[in-house]
């Protein structure tokens, strides 16, 4: 009976340690995946074809596609076009958006997609009425809060 009392001692915390630093060892010489490399490009939207509605597996909702003809204006990949579907935001010829490159590391493909449309344009409209309308109805007192 002591001798099944002395080795039941020893033997789950010598488990318990075993246990904690299996994990450890067990991944210790697994294969390291690069990731995905991944860019974000302006582009612009030379033409649209192919515009449908596809219903969403599950859901019975329905959701626009299009695929999109576009060049790419700045970035590494500047003046190249490419074509791709879109399903995310519509779009019309002439939009300018952000486009996302993404490069597989498994197999070097190349896929395409919408990030987001740009923006910047509407932003400074915006601007500019502001300090319009500040003027406007702040007069002078109105020029002096924006200034200050």
């Amino acid at each position: 009976m002591e001798i099944k009392k002395r080795l039941s001692r020893g033997f789950f915390p010598a488990v318990f340690i075993l246990s904690c630093f299996l994990p450890f060892i067990s991944f210790a010489q697994s294969a390291t995946v690069t990731p995905e490399t991944q860019t974000i490009e302006k582009a612009k939207v030379i033409s649209v074809s192919n515009q449908t509605t596809e219903t969403i597996q599950g859901t019975g909702a329905t959701e626009p596609v299009q695929t999109l003809t576009a060049q790419i204006v700045s970035g590494p990949d500047a003046n190249q076009v490419v074509t791709f579907t879109n399903d995310y935001t519509q779009l019309a010829p002439g939009d300018i958006f952000y486009l996302r490159h993404t490069t597989s590391s498994l197999d070097g493909t190349d896929y395409y997609s919408v990030s987001d449309p740009y923006r910047l344009n509407v932003l400074l409209e915006l601007a500019v009425a502001l300090v319009v309308l500040i003027i406007v109805f702040g007069g002078l007192q109105g020029v002096r809060g924006f200034m200050s």
